[in-house]
């Protein structure tokens, strides 16, 4: 029998279909199959006016002893640039610099690597149907709301082995695990995330604490979070109604319906992110608790700097599963 650790991990493998096209308001949660579009490596933002682009840089760690945080921001500041992120148990920070600024640091000794803070990029955006909310939510369901999708990884024969729409007493649902939602934010308004949603989040594109999915003037994002969030903990009988009929009266239930759901905002409203705010996104689900982070976004090609920061998560127990 899974435990409540692989539970969440079954709604991480399971992620479901992502298109565009979002209604003004709230978001619904789809179980079509995923369509990945195209990412590039090319850094989120342009050149500033002195030529400064963002960037990673990685500083020797000599054993026995740590580079002190002071100094890596200094030799960084002296250049004239300014620390975004910094993570001195890695050895790590972001920061803008030059291709010449760059050259001159690369000949720091303790410069190990300098890297672009390259783009990541949902992978897939979700063509949703309006919703509307029915009655409060009830503490059972109806079997309709099993998908394919979860009976494909068998998740319901784990907390309904009876299979009568009602979680079994004493089963493994997900309880006592927080899960970290690394992706464009929620709307956290949806019936099927109300119960599951902790009320805590962070947000690393608008620098705030606020995790929906929407900008500063009030403009909705395309629910790529609120969608891979409903997968993993949606609850039965939410009363989630999907207008068009594409799921049934009561919503759709997710894989680990006892999870508690953790938001870092790090994709904008086009789905696009800095590699730097993952980093910092890790390492706040960390601080938090979180045994586990779903990432369903990625680049083509590889960050040594990411990498370390995952292995660091992995050694302090917290499993990332990314698409």
């Amino acid at each position: 029998m899974p435990n409540p650790l692989r539970l969440a991990l079954l709604g991480l493998v399971c992620l479901s279909g992502c298109r565009t096209d979002c209604p003004p308001e709230g978001v619904a949660v789809p179980v079509e199959p995923a369509t990945p579009f195209a990412v590039t490596s090319r850094s989120l933002e342009a050149p500033d006016d002195n030529g400064r682009l963002p960037v990673l840089v990685r500083f020797r760690q000599h054993p026995g002893e740590r580079v002190l945080a002071a100094a890596q921001a200094d030799r960084v500041g002296r250049l004239g640039g300014k620390v975004k992120h910094h993570w001195p148990h890695l050895g790590l920070l972001a920061t803008r610099l030059s291709p010449a600024e760059q050259e001159a640091l690369a000949r720091d000794t303790d410069v190990l690597s300098i890297e672009p803070d390259r783009k990541v990029r949902a992978l897939g955006v979700p063509q949703l149907a309006s919703w509307a909310l029915s009655a409060a939510p009830v503490s059972s369901g109806s079997t309709e709301e099993y998908t394919a999708h979860l009976k494909s990884v068998q998740a319901n024969q784990v907390w309904d082995a009876n299979d009568d729409g009602v979680l079994d007493v004493g089963a493994p649902t997900g309880g006592g695990v927080k899960v970290c939602v690394i992706d464009s934010g929620i709307d956290d308004r949806h019936p099927e995330l109300q119960v599951a949603y902790s009320g805590i989040g962070k947000d690393f594109v608008d620098g705030d604490d606020d995790p929906r999915d929407r900008d500063a003037q009030g403009n909705w994002g395309g629910g790529h979070g609120t969608h891979v969030a409903g997968v993993i903990a949606a609850q039965l009988g939410s009363g989630g109604v999907v207008r068009d009929g594409t799921l049934p009266p009561g919503g759709m239930v997710g894989v680990a319906p006892g999870v508690t759901l953790l938001v870092a905002r790090v994709l904008d409203l086009e789905g696009n992110g800095a590699t730097s705010d993952v980093i910092a996104a890790v390492e706040w689900c960390q601080a938090q608790g979180a045994r586990v982070a779903s990432l369903s976004l990625g680049a083509p090609d590889r960050s040594d700097a990411e990498a370390l920061a995952f292995a660091r998560a992995w050694e302090a127990n917290m499993v990332t599963v990314a698409a």
